[in-house]
């Protein structure tokens, strides 16, 4: 038996990236936003019954979902800097040939290794 869900999700779906696309002017996020207001709606509406305008609330849901997630992009970079600027003034991990705070050598050599990446295999 189709869920009430299932039909609104197949009756609704594509003009809902369609609205959010033209928002965000990102088809992928605009997906990505729709399945997550479709994944809310499930959970939602199983527990209860269908709001008055399901495509109404599927569209609103997946337009917050793509504004909050762009608003979290761009405080992104800035985020990224200051956290760059407070670990280049106090790095956690130990220099190699000496502690942050001492300077003097390590007794440890697991201590001051870091951790690199393997070479990429072609």
């Amino acid at each position: 038996m189709t869920s009430q869900a299932e039909i609104v999700f197949r009756r609704e779906w594509g003009r809902a990236v369609a609205v959010v696309t033209r928002l965000t002017g990102d088809l992928g996020l605009a997906e990505d936003a729709v399945q997550e207001a479709f994944a809310a709606a499930v959970g939602r509406w199983a527990a209860g019954p269908l709001p008055s305008d399901p495509s109404g609330w599927l569209i609103t849901v997946a337009k917050n979902q793509a504004l909050d997630r762009l608003r979290r992009e761009a405080r992104r970079s800035a985020k990224e800097q200051a956290a760059m600027l407070v670990l280049g003034q106090h790095d956690p991990l130990p220099r190699r040939g000496g502690s942050p705070t001492t300077g003097s050598g390590s007794s440890s050599p697991a201590a001051t290794r870091r951790w690199t990446p393997a070479p990429a295999s072609r």
